[in-house]
């Protein structure tokens, strides 16, 4: 339970980014780092995009392959069908029960996993991480008071667990102590909270592009008045031509399909993106320079 996972793997998988790649160029897209403002949009490889390393358990990360390869079966199947036929299907909760199970699954874990949003949480890890230790070494403090003459054998056996902890390592800790998805009874039920949400896929208008981001899915809780307080929405790009978003807890509707008033047009195209740019950690992606440019202005708008 204390290993780490050493491989060269990437926090938004490659499986994922080919759907925003450019055309004719099926493994590179355009980046863009909210950090550094002034520096032009680039295209960069997946390879080299979103690299992780050391940033998961060992048991972590060889769960996160083996959803990783449905995931890939899925989404290659979404990509390539027509988003009527997808809402049709959708919209029938029995029959596509399956297909909800696991793309809950991708929402909700495209985001713990992320690089984005572990760097979030980076300030709430190291403040568990220092109580952890301060627990730690209270509890050394009280044994070698009670058995002083083991301090040296108990001393020894702390800096093991300190370090196989990741005590000694803010990073390590993260990588141990941070699940790049949900467990247990708790987890199942916000896994089925997203399953049985109202959901829809939406198509890019000609000439349009969704764009993603270091942080690939979001969900957000729609109010913070007592009425509101079980009404959630979420959003995920899944292609440059391709989301799907959903309306969960009390929000959702009696159909498994989710409403929308008209077309997706140039407005809710700017709306979408510019959603994913402000909610991105740091880096945007796309399979369009235009279309991140277009983001970075409505961001500021």
């Amino acid at each position: 339970m204390f290993e780490i996972d050493k491989t060269r793997k990437h926090f938004v998988p490659k499986l994922y980014l080919r759907g925003f790649c450019l055309g004719g160029r099926p493994e590179q897209l355009y980046v863009f780092d909210k950090e550094d403002p002034q520096a032009a949009v680039a295209v960069r490889s997946i390879d080299n995009v979103e690299v992780s390393r050391d940033a998961y358990s060992s048991a972590n990360d060889a769960l996160l392959q083996q959803r990783e390869d449905q995931w890939s079966q899925i989404l290659t199947a979404l990509r390539g069908s027509d988003v009527a036929e997808l809402n049709e299907f959708i919209a029938n909760r029995e029959a596509s029960a399956a297909l909800r199970a696991w793309l809950a699954r991708l929402v909700v874990d495209s985001k713990l996993r992320s690089r984005g949003f572990r760097e979030q949480m980076k300030e709430t890890s190291e403040r568990t991480r220092i109580a952890h230790q301060e627990m730690q070494e209270a509890t050394q403090a009280v044994l070698l008071r009670r058995f002083p003459d083991s301090s040296e054998q108990l001393q020894a056996t702390f800096s093991v667990l300190r370090k196989m902890s990741g005590l000694d390592n803010d990073r390590r800790y993260q990588a141990l102590m941070m699940d790049p998805f949900l467990r247990g009874e708790e987890g199942e039920r916000w896994y089925r909270s997203y399953e049985e949400g109202s959901w829809r896929f939406d198509e890019a208008p000609a000439g349009r592009k969704f764009i993603t981001s270091d942080i690939p899915s979001n969900s957000l809780l729609l109010g913070p008045e007592p009425q509101y307080r079980n009404w959630m929405w979420f959003v995920m790009p899944l292609s440059a031509e391709l989301q799907l978003m959903g309306l969960c807890g009390d929000a959702r509707v009696e159909s498994g399909l989710a409403p929308r008033v008209g077309e997706i047009g140039d407005r809710e195209m700017d709306l979408a993106n510019v959603c994913v740019y402000k909610n991105a950690g740091r880096f945007v992606y796309a399979s369009s320079e235009a279309e991140i440019l277009r983001a970075i202005e409505g961001s500021a708008g």
